[in-house]
């Protein structure tokens, strides 16, 4: 470790912090690729919000100790050469490559890029119901700006923190214990409102209070480990301090290898936790050991020392340069990805930042580059057109919107026109005793993907999901380009369901399916389409005008369900779609904002209750056609309810449907289509 100068107000360079850094972006690319060893990935950023912690509440205490007061302009100076640079020729070059058509409708980028550009994208984030867990449904070349938006808050809101608590003067020893103190309990308060606020885990992924604890984490590391004698960290090798490094360096491998996104613990306080992890990897770092030699390997430490520009970099490069534009798919496709990646941030790093910071640009240049950029922004983001759509969600209170916004805008096409138009005559239901043959689907179309559209409630939006994120991934087979799905919102919308204990008014949020799935197809070309629903079905009944609450059995129940199913299928003969169905795999559902509501659908038997009534619907109608999805995924560990694929019991997570279409769902779809 180099030895500060005296009064030189900066911290030494340790090689092996920067060799952390690379670690921490290193993870990050890693999940971004959908690696599936690096599903924890994503709690790199979790590490860089501690090393920042650490290193600017680091930087504060030596300015106080050798000057005796904290310059807020020149901390703000430095921050803004450090940082603006480089993000704004990220977000003009966005900008540019967006207008130019580089990226996949269905986001809303001039938003994305007015949010990132005031560091407030976390935030946009959170009032447009994003959800990081649906990254790669349709991702916003902009997503990534949320975590640098939480760390400019933090450099904005702490110094000034920072300024009241340690005060001017002498007497220093005392105000840095009291800022230690301020930081535990920032450390404390923001975990209890993790576990406890009754925020969705959306918002607290994203909320700039609740990943505070990692900020925190940094600065009581910061405080405990400073010496202001020596205007540096007092950290001293030993045996013990090693091992528990080592050890924790082991744990968060193997965080970043076996965590994942839809892990209900990683929000749920886990986050807190893992800055401990952090710290400790801080310390090693600091240490002349194995960990420390291990950290300073001049490779990464340089990919650390480019860190910045490669986490800014990355993103928009890997959503440009998706599967298949480029004719490459796997590996090749990552080599090309990283390899831009790296070159990029090298580039940005050599001419740009690190000119800027350190005030090497001679005088014009200096009062060009930055306003030029600032320039290039501002005509970028004139030139984005508005687009309305929100981001993905995958929390169950929002999953229509996620389900939405992951369909494509483009739609292949004229939209579906009513057969019906032309040629009155409905498909014929006939006696159940003699079925008729079914009619077969028209050929796979072979000059583009397949059109898939998805209708029915919250199971409809997360399979939809899932098979959109395979699609991303197979784009000459099939893509995802919406339907209709409504949370709570089944066939029979009429009356209360939920149950005695908790009757919801099904009317007041449901009554609409017959106008929004045919208004989708008048608007949409549609080669065929997934009905899922039974959940709701399934449940208990109050009817209009009715005293009792009835279920599946009751021949009032299975009367009415008969004729909504067969209701739906008609429309979608109309427009002469073919129709597949679902059926539904046993539930035993928790709902997470109602934790204590017993739904009478996790009885055993009762989704295979539903079943036999839909299948046996489909039986004399000669267009129906009704898949055993529920049936199979009852046969699949991982999908067992509250396993990791449907961890609240009843919906799939977007990874795990796109696992389920990539095993059954697609290979099914598809034998629909063979002649005979």
């Amino acid at each position: 470790m180099d030895a500060p100068t005296p009064h030189s107000h900066r911290l030494p360079h340790v090689a092996a912090l920067d060799g952390l850094r690379g670690v921490a972006v290193l993870a990050v690319l890693a999940f971004h690729s959908q690696w599936a060893w690096a599903s924890g990935g994503f709690l790199g950023v979790s590490l860089f919000f501690t090393l920042s912690g650490f290193l600017i509440t680091s930087l504060l205490l030596v300015e106080r100790s050798t000057t005796g007061r904290i310059r807020l302009s020149g901390f703000w100076s430095r921050r803004a050469r450090r940082l603006l640079p480089g993000a704004l020729l990220c977000l003009g070059a966005v900008g540019v490559a967006a207008s130019l058509g580089a990226f996949a409708p269905g986001t809303d980028i001039r938003g994305d890029l007015l949010a990132s550009l005031a560091y407030v994208a976390n935030w946009h984030s959170i009032a447009g119901h994003s959800s990081y867990a649906a990254l790669f449904a349709v991702p916003s070349p902009l997503e990534h700006f949320w975590s640098l938006a939480i760390e400019e808050q933090f450099y904005l809101v702490f110094p000034l923190l920072a300024f009241a608590v340690l005060g001017t003067g002498r007497r220093l020893a005392g105000a840095v214990r009291r800022l230690g103190l301020v930081a535990a309990a920032i450390w404390i308060i923001g975990t209890a409102l993790a576990l406890r606020a009754p925020w969705s885990t959306d918002v607290i992924y994203y909320s700039t209070l609740t990943r505070m604890p990692e900020l925190a984490a940094g600065i009581l590391l910061a405080v405990v480990l400073f010496d202001r004698r020596t205007q540096t960290w007092r950290v001293t090798s030993s045996p013990i301090l090693g091992a528990m490094a080592a050890s924790a360096g082991v744990l968060v491998l193997a965080a970043f290898a076996t965590v994942t996104i839809t892990d209900r613990n990683v929000d749920r306080g886990g986050l807190a936790l893992f800055s401990l992890l952090s710290c400790a990897l801080i310390v090693g770092a600091l240490q002349h050991d194995r960990l420390g030699r291990l950290l300073s390997w001049q490779p990464l430490a340089y990919i650390g020392t480019i860190s910045y520009g490669v986490y800014l970099a990355h993103w928009p490069i890997f959503v440009a340069l998706p599967e298949g534009r480029l004719g490459l798919h796997g590996v090749a496709l990552h080599a090309v990805q990283w390899a831009l990646t790296f070159l990029v941030a090298t580039a940005s790093y050599r001419l740009l930042e690190r000119p800027v910071r350190r005030g090497q640009l001679v005088q014009g240049a200096r009062r060009v580059v930055v306003p030029a950029l600032a320039a290039t922004t501002v005509v970028a983001l004139a030139s984005v057109p508005p687009i309305h759509q929100q981001k993905n969600v995958v929390t169950v209170a929002n999953a229509e919107d996620a389900f939405a916004a992951a369909a494509q805008t483009d739609n292949g096409g004229a939209p579906a026109v009513r057969i019906a138009q032309q040629n009155p005559t409905t498909v014929p239901v006939t006696d159940p005793a003699t079925p008729p043959p079914k009619i077969p689907f028209p050929p796979l179309p072979t000059a583009r993907p397949l059109n898939v559209a998805f209708f029915g409630d919250s199971t409809a939006a997360f399979l939809g999901l899932g098979f959109g994120r395979w699609a991303s991934r197979h784009q000459s087979s099939a893509r995802m380009v919406g339907g209709v799905s409504k949370l709570g919102c089944g066939l029979d919308y009429d009356g209360y369901d939920t149950g005695p204990d908790a009757p919801g008014d099904v009317a007041a949020n449901c009554g609409d399916w017959h106008q929004k799935w045919p208004a989708y197809l008048d608007n949409h070309r549609v080669d065929v389409a997934i009905v899922s629903v039974g959940f709701n079905e399934a449940g208990p009944r109050l009817l209009p005008g009715d005293t009792q609450w009835r279920h599946l059995g009751d021949p009032v129940v299975d009367d009415r369900l008969r004729g909504e199913i067969r209701d739906a299928q008609a429309m979608f003969d109309s427009y002469g779609i073919p129709t597949v169905w679902l059926t539904s795999p046993s539930v035993d559902f928790v709902n997470e904002l109602l934790p204590n509501l017993k739904f009478e659908q996790n009885q055993p038997g009762r989704m295979a209750q539903w079943n036999a009534l839909l299948t046996s619907t489909s039986v004399p109608i000669a267009s129906m056609r009704v898949l055993p999805f529920g049936e199979w995924v009852d046969t699949v560990p991982d999908f067992a309810p509250g396993a990791s694929g449907r961890p609240d019991g009843l919906h799939f997570t977007p990874d795990g449907a796109a696992t389920a279409t990539d095993d059954w769902l697609w290979p099914q779809l598809v034998a629909q289509f063979a002649p005979g």
